[in-house]
C-alpha cells in the first residue's frame, strides 16, 4: 500500500503526475491498474481529471483526499470537452471513502461538460463517469464530504418514465385457417371480446401493418380471427410473418371528443368494443380532457351499449361522470392487466430515441403500480426497448398493474452508488450546499422488490437535488433544507429529516415523509406512508396510489392538492390535519386506531360519501370536521365514529325542526346517521360517545359570579333516559384547578317539529374569571332517529 500525490493539474492516467512525496523525488505508480488499493491525494491547486478504466478492479482504491485551500482548493473532475466519450468507474475499497480537508474552500468534485467549476451545462451523455462503493456491508459512506464541495450534472432522458398499459399478447398466425392464437401470457390467457381494438408489432403477415388499428372477431378459446373495421371480414393473410409477435390489447381510441363524448349522458363512443363492465380505466387526451375528467383519476366501465360506455368514479352507476363540456382533441382510454408471468410492458411513449438503453449498468428502472394499492414497486433492468413495449430482464411483473402505471429510467451518465449490504451505510454524508443532477443509489441485488440497503444523503443539508435517488434504505437520513426537483423511487424512506422542498417526484416509496415542516408541490405516487409521525408537512401537489396519507401524524400537516386511488387518508393516532384539495377514489377517508381527526376545509370527495374502514367500533374514536363540505358554501358536517353532526337549517325539510327557539328559520345541530355502539358496549362501564358540542370548540369567558347556562333541544327518538344526553360545564375553581358540572335530564320526544321546550342547563360559580368550557355528548342509540341542538344558548 502506498500514497500518493497529485504534482499539478492533468488526467488521473498520467503516472508522472502522482508521487509518493507531496513535493516530488519519490516513486510513480508502476501502472494504471498498480493504482488498485493504494491512497490518493489531490493537493491543494491540481485539478484532476478522471480518465481511467477500472473495469477489471475487484477492490477499488482506498482513500481519495481532495485538499482544501483558502482560495484554490484541489479538484476531482470528469468533464465530457476533456474526456473522450467512454465509462470512467472509480471504485472505492469497502470501508474507505473519498473525503476533503479544511480550507474556506473545500475540495471539489465536479462532473459536467466543460470543467469549469461555475458552469452547470450537463454532461454529455457519452460521458459517463460512476462514483460506487464495492460490495460488502460496511457502514463507512462512499463520499464523507465534511469537507467537500459537490457538483454534477448528468444528461437526464427526455422522458423520465413512460407509462404502461393492457397486456402485449405474444401470438402466432397460421396462414391455412387466417386466425391468430395467444401464446403467452399462460395464466388465464383470454382473448379479447369481439370488437375489441388492438395492434400488433414485429414481422407480420404482409397483410398487416405495425402500429395500426385492427378489431379481434370470431374468438374461441386462445383463437381469433381480425378484421380492418368491425363487420368489415377477416383479413387473409398469405403467411405467418415470423420471431415474436406481439398483440397490444388495452387502449382504446384516440377518438374525437367533439364528436365522441355526449355532455347529455356522459357517455363516449370509442373505436371498438368497450372492456367488460367494472374494468378500471385511466384516460388521456391529446388536448384537453372534457370537463369533469382528469387524466389522475381512476375510472370504472359502465353502462357498455355498443361501442360506447360510460365512466363512473366507482362500480355504481350513481357516481358517473358526467362531462359538462368535451373540452379539445382526441381522448383514448386505457386498462391495466392482471398477467404475473411476462416481463414484457405495454408503453405509451415511444422512448426508442431516448437515452433509454439495454446495456449493463445503464438499465435500471423502477416500475411502481398506480393505483389505490398499498405500496407496489419492482425495481429490475431493462433488456428490450421498442416503440410499442419493453423487456424486463430479471423478474416477472410481480402483481397486478393499474393502468398507466409508471416504469422509470433510473440510471444516469452521472452516478454515486454503493454496493454495501449495510442498511446505515451513508453514500453520501454531510454534504452542505451541494448540486446533484446525477443518479444516487444502492446496486444491491437488482430485481428485489422490498430490501433496501445504504442511505442516499445521510446528516446532509441544502443540498439541490435534480437527478434521482432510487434502491436505498434512506433518501435523506437526519438531512434538512435540501430541495429537490427530481425523482426519488424505489427507497424505503424518502424524508427522515426536517424543512425539505419538493417540487419533484417521490414514487414506489415505503415512507415518504418522517419528519416535520416540509413542503411538497410536486408529486407523491405509490407509497406505503405519505406522513408517518410527522407534522407540518404541506402539500399542493399531487398524492396518488399510496396506503396512507397520514399515519400516526399530527400537528398541521395540510394538504391543498390533490388525493387520490389511496387506501386511507386519515389513520392510526392522527390528528389536526387539514385537506382542501380533492380527494378521489380513496378506499377509506379514515382508518382508526388511536384518535382520528382531521379537517376539510373546503375540500372536493369523489364519490361524495366518503367510506370508514372501522366506524361503530367501540374503542376507537375518529371526528372528521369538514368546512363546506363538498365545496358547497356552509354546508358544514362532521363524520364522528357513532354519528354524524350536519349544519340543518330550521325549515321543516325532512325530519329537521320547522323553526328555531326564536320562531325564526336559523341553522341548528343534527346528530343523525346514528351507530349501533353508540352508548354503553355490553359488559363495559365507558361509553361511546357522540360529542354534538366538542370540548375545547365552544367556550366562554365569565366572570367570578353565578351563571347558568341553557341549551334548547328535540328529539325524534321515543325519549332519551336521563344520563344519556350531558352537558358538561369545565371551569376553574378559586386554586386554579378545573372543575367539572354537569346536567343530564331524561328528553321528552317532541311533540311536533317546532317543540323545543326540552333543553340542557348547567348553574356554575368560577372561582376566578376564566374560560368557561361547554360540550354536550350523546350516548344513547335508537336507530333512524336524530337529535336537533339549537347552539345559541341562553345566558343567565
Amino acid at each position: 500500500m502506498a500514497t500518493y500525490y497529485s504534482q499539478g493539474s492533468g488526467l488521473w492516467s498520467t503516472l508522472a503526475n502522482w508521487d509518493t512525496n507531496a513535493g516530488g523525488g519519490g516513486s510513480d505508480p508502476a501502472s494504471v491498474a498498480a493504482m488498485e488499493d493504494n491512497l490518493f491525494i489531490i493537493q491543494a491547486g491540481h485539478n484532476i481529471n478522471y480518465d481511467i478504466d477500472t473495469s477489471a478492479w475487484t477492490v477499488g482504491f482506498q482513500t481519495i483526499t481532495i485538499q482544501g485551500h483558502a482560495t484554490t482548493p484541489g479538484m476531482l473532475r470528469c468533464d465530457s470537452t476533456t474526456e473522450a466519450d467512454a465509462t470512467y468507474i472509480l471504485p472505492m475499497k469497502t470501508g474507505y471513502s473519498i473525503v476533503g480537508t479544511s480550507g474556506a474552500e473545500k475540495g471539489r468534485i465536479l462532473c459536467n461538460a466543460d470543467g469549469v467549476w461555475a458552469n452547470s451545462v450537463d454532461c454529455d451523455n457519452g460521458v459517463k463517469f460512476i462514483i460506487k462503493t464495492l460490495t460488502g456491508s460496511s457502514a463507512v459512506a462512499t463520499i464523507d464530504a465534511t469537507y467537500l464541495a459537490i457538483r454534477v450534472f448528468a444528461t437526464p432522458p427526455t422522458d423520465k418514465y413512460v407509462e404502461i398499459y393492457g397486456c402485449p399478447f405474444v401470438v402466432t398466425f397460421d396462414k391455412d385457417t387466417e386466425k391468430f392464437t395467444i401464446v403467452s401470457p399462460t395464466n388465464t390467457p383470454a382473448i379479447p371480446p369481439n370488437g375489441t381494438p388492438i395492434k400488433l408489432s414485429g414481422t407480420l403477415p404482409a397483410e398487416l401493418t405495425a402500429g395500426t388499428t385492427y378489431f379481434v372477431k370470431a374468438v374461441s378459446g386462445a383463437t381469433g380471427e381480425l378484421e380492418a373495421t368491425i363487420g368489415g371480414g377477416t383479413i387473409a393473410i398469405s403467411d405467418n410473418g415470423s420471431g415474436t409477435i406481439y398483440m397490444h390489447y388495452g387502449c382504446w381510441g384516440p377518438v374525437a371528443q367533439a364528436t365522441e363524448v355526449n355532455i347529455v349522458t356522459g357517455a363516449i363512443t370509442w373505436n371498438g368494443v368497450p372492456p367488460a363492465a367494472n374494468t378500471a380505466v385511466r384516460v388521456k387526451s391529446s388536448g384537453t380532457l372534457p370537463t369533469g375528467l382528469t387524466d389522475y383519476d381512476l375510472y370504472y366501465v359502465r353502462s357498455i351499449s355498443g361501442n360506447a360506455c360510460k365512466l363512473s368514479l366507482t362500480t355504481s352507476d350513481t357516481d358517473i361522470v358526467i362531462p359538462s363540456a368535451v373540452g379539445s382533441g382526441n381522448i383514448s382510454m386505457y386498462c391495466g392487466s392482471t398477467y404475473t408471468n411476462s416481463k414484457v410492458v405495454n408503453v405509451i411513449q415511444n422512448v426508442t430515441a431516448d437515452i433509454w438503453v439495454t446495456t449493463t449498468g445503464f438499465n435500471r428502472v423502477v416500475l411502481y403500480s398506480y393505483g389505490p394499492a398499498i405500496y407496489d414497486q419492482q425495481r429490475d433492468l431493462l433488456a428490450g426497448i421498442a416503440i410499442r413495449y419493453m423487456v424486463l430482464t430479471n423478474l416477472n411483473i410481480d402483481s397486478a398493474q393499474y393502468p398507466l402505471a409508471r416504469l422509470y429510467l433510473s440510471t444516469r451518465n452521472v452516478s454515486i452508488q454503493s454496493l454495501s449490504t449495510s442498511a446505515s451505510q451513508p453514500i453520501i454524508s454531510a454534504s452542505v450546499g451541494g448540486t446533484f443532477k446525477c443518479e444516487v443509489t444502492n446496486l444491491y441485488a437488482p430485481g428485489t422488490v422490498t430490501t433496501f440497503y445504504s442511505n442516499a444523503f445521510s446528516s446532509s443539508n441544502s443540498n439541490t437535488v435534480s437527478g434521482i435517488i432510487s434502491g436505498c434504505n434512506y433518501a435523506f437520513s437526519n438531512s434538512s433544507n435540501n430541495t429537490v426537483s427530481g425523482i426519488i423511487s424505489g427507497c424505503g424512506t424518502a424524508f427522515n429529516g426536517n424543512n425539505n422542498t419538493v417540487s419533484g417526484i417521490i414514487s414506489g416509496c415505503g415512507t415518504a415523509f418522517n419528519g416535520n415542516n416540509n413542503t411538497v408541490s410536486g408529486i407523491i405516487f405509490g407509497c406505503s406512508f405519505v406522513f408517518s409521525s410527522s407534522s407540518n408537512n404541506t402539500v399542493s401537489g399531487i398524492i396518488s396510489g399510496c396506503g396512507y396519507i397520514f399515519y400516526s401524524s399530527s400537528n398541521s400537516n395540510t394538504v391543498s392538492g390533490i388525493i387520490f386511488g389511496c387506501s386511507f387518508v386519515f389513520s392510526s393516532s392522527s390528528s389536526n390535519n387539514t385537506v382542501s384539495g380533492i380527494i378521489s377514489g380513496c378506499s377509506y377517508l379514515v382508518r382508526s386506531g388511536g384518535f382520528v381527526s382531521g379537517l376539510l376545509k373546503s375540500a372536493l370527495m369523489k364519490p361524495t360519501t366518503p367510506v370508514f374502514y372501522d366506524r361503530n367500533t367501540t374503542n376507537y374514536a375518529m371526528r372528521i370536521c369538514c368546512e363546506n363540505l363538498n365545496r358547497v358554501s356552509g354546508a358544514h358536517k362532521i363524520y364522528d365514529m357513532f354519528g354524524d353532526i350536519i349544519k340543518t337549517a330550521c325549515d321543516g325539510t325532512g325530519d329537521a325542526p320547522s323553526e328555531d327557539p326564536d320562531g325564526g328559520h336559523d341553522y341548528c345541530l343534527e346528530a343523525s346517521n346514528l351507530q349501533s355502539n353508540l352508548g354503553i358496549p355490553a359488559g363495559s362501564i365507558y361509553p361511546n360517545k357522540l360529542a354534538i358540542l366538542e370540548k375545547n370548540k365552544h367556550r366562554i369567558w365569565f366572570d367570578a359570579t353565578p351563571h347558568t347556562i341553557t341549551y334548547k333541544v328535540q328529539t325524534t327518538f321515543a325519549g332519551i333516559s336521563a344520563g344519556n344526553l350531558i352537558l358538561t360545564c369545565t371551569y376553574l375553581n378559586a386554586t386554579g384547578a378545573e372543575v367539572e358540572t354537569t346536567n343530564a335530564p331524561a328528553i321528552s320526544q317532541r311533540s311536533d317539529d317546532a317543540d323545543w321546550t326540552q333543553e340542557l342547563a348547567v348553574t356554575f360559580t368560577p372561582g376566578r374569571a376564566c374560560w368557561c368550557d361547554f360540550r354536550i355528548d350523546l350516548q344513547e342509540y335508537e336507530a333512524g332517529n336524530e337529535v336537533y341542538l339549537y347552539p345559541n344558548q341562553v345566558v343567565s
